[in-house]
């Protein structure tokens, strides 16, 4: 009895192994041409075109698309069908003969697994969606042959690190490579930039993309629409752009970054300002005075930036503004500011000094400062209303001092400088109250120089944190006034 059973338990298990071994399924997928699912291989051979599905229920594989790992068309069929290997999660590899002259729409949508997918030359048309959601590809080469680049033909595919276009491209739909979030290298070959919309290359951080063209062309494409937003290399044209209906930005390459003109800088999602490329080495940000409005997340990340002062004018600070500016260590708001966005100032975690010009305190949500204690950041308010901040929500948790302390002096003259904070931890602030040439000395009580500079700055980051704890002098003029003060360094 018992061989019985063990002779028939290994005739059912030669009986599924030879099942496995054999040809599983063979489908008509056009006039000439045969699909044939063998294992998990789909082997696509014949002569044409294959067939066009416009409902995936019409695709003869589609209930087996699970178990499709590899797809090989052989020479001789000339077209890839629109959506024939739609959503096939699990094929890694692709095999395409130079036979085929055109890849149709959504043919491989979905394909996250694939990892190799090369465009033979002979292709001249890949269609809408062709690769898009083709989450593991590598990159993407497209050959001399091909005219044509459908609309979200390779969107989503999160993976692709570099792309090589050919000259022979004529048109690039939209959307084409819009969200390959680690995309860091395009070439391409024309010597006058093909046309192209801003929604290409869409969510890519393109200002961190390397853009390779010809030489002798790179100031071209610096300039050119849907390609001035790459890091061209070569190119000696500053970057710059649009930044709101009448602004504009401009950044020098050497830490300084320039907005001009007037009204609202537009709202952004995080991390996708034009000028994001440069935020980690932005030092010094310069605001006009006819700004209105600082944008969503217009300024975020910008990790060496030490100080800030708001022009007077400006309404609103959106949110996220500021936020992760984690060299930021002193920030001005006038009193011209009527709206604080959530998170403007959150994760500013170094700051030691804030200047606040509203008489009455406004009203900021708790997050507007999320992230860092505030009770040992220094907040300089109009001497009049330092009981109404030391009430007053959110405010109320900084470390509340005077505008009169902080300069200095009593006088209700307007001072040449103020100084912020005093007492210090060495580093500070000198804020001037005009633009101009100023001379800056500062020496011990006994009168030996420490400290000797000329600058044309407004504002003006010094540090003395390698001075002895004790009391300095700071003497400063501009050739027509001199002030003089005390620096208390703890």
């Amino acid at each position: 009895m018992k061989k019985f059973i063990l002779l028939i338990f290994c005739g059912l298990l030669f009986s599924v192994t030879n099942v496995r071994a054999q040809t599983w399924k063979t489908w008509k997928c056009g006039d000439n041409v045969f699909a044939t699912l063998y294992e998990r291989t789909l082997i696509i051979s014949g002569e044409g075109e294959m067939y066009d599905y416009l409902f995936l229920s019409d695709i003869p594989w589609f209930t087996y698309k699970t178990y499709i790992t590899e797809v090989i068309i052989t020479e001789g069929v000339t077209t890839i069908g629109k959506q024939t290997f739609y959503y096939c999660p699990f094929l890694v590899s692709l095999t395409i003969p130079e036979s085929v002259t055109s890849i149709g729409d959504y043919a491989f949508y979905d394909c996250r697994s694939l990892t190799s997918a090369t465009i033979p030359n002979g292709v001249t048309f890949i269609g809408d969606g062709a690769f898009s959601d083709c989450r593991s590809l590598p990159s993407v080469a497209i050959p001399n042959s091909v005219t044509s680049i459908g609309n979200h033909a390779f969107e989503n595919c999160f993976c692709i690190k570099s792309v090589h276009i050919s000259s022979s491209v004529r048109f690039i739909g939209d959307f084409a490579f819009s969200n390959c979030w680690v995309l860091s290298s395009v070439t391409v070959e024309w010597t006058v930039p093909l046309d192209i919309s801003d929604e290409v290359f869409l969510g890519n951080h393109s200002r961190r993309v390397q853009l390779i063209v010809p030489k002798g062309v790179e100031n071209d494409y610096a300039v050119a629409p849907g390609w001035k937003s790459f890091d061209v290399e070569g190119s000696t044209v500053l970057p710059s752009g649009s930044c709101g209906v009448n602004l504009t930005w401009e950044y020098d390459n050497n830490g300084t970054l320039t907005i001009s003109g007037t009204g609202d800088i537009t709202n952004y999602p995080s991390d996708f300002a034009p000028w994001q490329k440069f935020c980690y080495e932005i030092h010094t940000l310069s605001l006009p005075e006819g700004l209105t409005s600082i944008g969503n997340y217009a300024f975020s990340r910008f990790q060496s930036l030490s100080y800030i002062t708001i022009p007077e004018g400006v309404v609103t600070i959106g949110i996220g503004a500021f936020s992760n500016c984690s060299g930021l260590i002193f920030l001005s708001i006038p009193s011209s500011v009527t709206t604080i966005g959530a998170g403007a100032f959150e994760f500013c975690y170094n700051l030691t000094t804030v200047i606040v010009n509203w008489t009455v305190p406004l009203n900021i949500s708790d997050n507007v400062f999320y992230g860092f204690q505030t009770l040992l950041i220094r907040l300089f308010v109009p001497s009049k209303s330092f009981d109404l901040y030391k009430n007053a929500n959110v405010w109320n948790m900084f470390d509340i001092r005077t505008d009169e302390a902080v300069m200095g002096v009593t006088s209700q003259v307007k001072p040449l400088v103020k100084l912020y904070p005093n007492p210090t931890d060495g580093q500070f602030i000198l804020h001037f109250d005009t633009p101009g040439t100023y001379n800056v000395i500062i020496t011990s009580m006994s009168g030996t120089i420490l400290l000797r500079q000329s600058f044309s700055d407004q504002m003006k980051h010094i540090d003395i944190s390698n001075y002895p704890s004790g009391v300095y002098l700071l003497v400063v003029d501009d050739g027509k006034r001199k002030r003089a003060m005390k620096i208390l360094k703890e």
